[in-house]
C-alpha cells in the first residue's frame, strides 16, 4: 500500500508540473510579417532607405515612397529572407499588368536572390516600381 501511495503521489506531482510548464503557441500573431523588402532610391543602396515588413501574396503600393519616373524612384532593393522569399515588381500601381499585354514583356520584373541594383544597364528597371509583392519559395 505505502508502494502505490508512492506511486500515486509522484504522478499526481509530475502531472501538475507538465501541466504547470508553459506552452509555446503554434499560431502566428497577427503583427508578424513573412518577409521584408527594403529600397533604396540612389544606385548600390544610397539615397532615401525604406523596409517594408509584409505579409506575402500581398500587394504594395510604393509610389508615395519612391515616385516612379523621378531620381527618386526605386533604384536598388534588398529582399529577405534568402532563399524562402521572391518578390516582383510592377511598373504599374497595385500590382497590376496591362490587360491583353505579355506579362513578361515590361510590366513585371521578378526578383530572386537577396540583392538586385536595378540600374544595371542588363535589368533597366532604375525608378519604374510602382508596387510589389513577395511571396514564398520553399
Amino acid at each position: 500500500m505505502k508502494l502505490f501511495t508512492i506511486i500515486m503521489a509522484t504522478a499526481a506531482a509530475f502531472s501538475s508540473t507538465v501541466t504547470a510548464a508553459p506552452v509555446e503557441s503554434t499560431t502566428r500573431s497577427a503583427a508578424a510579417f513573412d518577409a521584408w523588402f527594403e529600397g533604396w532610391s540612389g544606385k548600390s543602396f544610397t539615397g532615401y532607405k525604406k523596409r517594408y515588413e509584409v505579409q506575402w501574396d500581398v500587394c504594395h503600393d510604393i509610389r508615395a515612397d519612391f515616385p516612379p519616373g523621378t531620381g527618386d524612384g526605386l533604384s536598388t532593393m534588398n529582399i529577405g529572407d534568402q532563399g524562402v522569399t521572391e518578390c516582383t515588381i510592377y511598373n504599374n500601381p497595385n500590382c497590376n499588368i496591362r490587360p491583353g499585354e505579355d506579362r513578361d514583356w515590361g510590366d513585371r520584373l521578378q526578383c530572386s536572390g537577396v540583392y538586385t541594383d536595378l540600374d544595371d544597364p542588363e535589368i533597366g528597371w532604375g525608378n519604374k516600381a510602382q508596387s510589389f509583392k513577395c511571396y514564398r519559395v520553399r
